[in-house]
This record gives structure tokens, C-alpha cells and sequence, in this order.
């Protein structure tokens, strides 16, 4: 078994599990349209095959970051186990 440095030299893959990450992205990517196919499961499993350092997964993590601070700053995602301000609670 190779180190984890190993695994990537710079941004390339090796040959067989690049294609089988792209498969199951593609795979996961039909399965958001077809009812029959789990395509969110599939995208995770794809981007778990190519890695973070992939370039692609790399740009989808950098944009869903961005989503996720976007609503943590217009207070959409509040702690949990908290309630959001102005809880029936009155504790907020």
C-alpha cells in the first residue's frame, strides 16, 4: 500500500481510479434526474474517489463553502440545540 503522499503527484490520479471516480460522478449525476438511480450518494462516493486535491473537487468544495458561509452571515443555519434569536423560548 502506497503512503498517502503517494497518491497524488500534483493533481494527477492514478488512470483507473480517476475513471471510476468520473463514473460514479457521471453515475450520481443521472441519478439526480432518474428517480431509480441515488444520485446524491453517488456524487459523495465519486468526489471521495478523486480526492481533495482533484481540481474538481476542489471547485465544488470552495463553492459550497461559500453557500454555507453566505447563510451562516444571513443567520439561516443558527447553532444546534440553540434557538435562533427571537425563540419562543424567551431565552434569545
Amino acid at each position: 500500500m502506497l503512503p498517502q503522499a503517494d497518491l497524488y503527484t500534483g493533481s494527477q490520479l492514478s488512470s483507473g481510479r480517476q475513471v471510476f471516480g468520473w463514473a460514479l460522478l457521471i453515475a450520481g449525476a443521472v441519478g439526480l434526474l432518474l428517480p431509480v438511480v441515488p444520485g446524491l450518494p453517488l456524487l459523495i462516493a465519486g468526489a471521495a474517489v478523486l480526492g481533495p486535491e482533484h481540481p474538481v473537487v476542489r471547485t465544488w468544495k470552495a463553492r459550497i463553502d461559500g453557500w454555507c458561509n453566505k447563510a451562516d452571515k444571513a443567520g439561516a443555519s443558527p447553532q444546534y440545540g440553540q434557538p435562533a434569536e427571537g425563540g419562543k423560548n424567551g431565552t434569545a
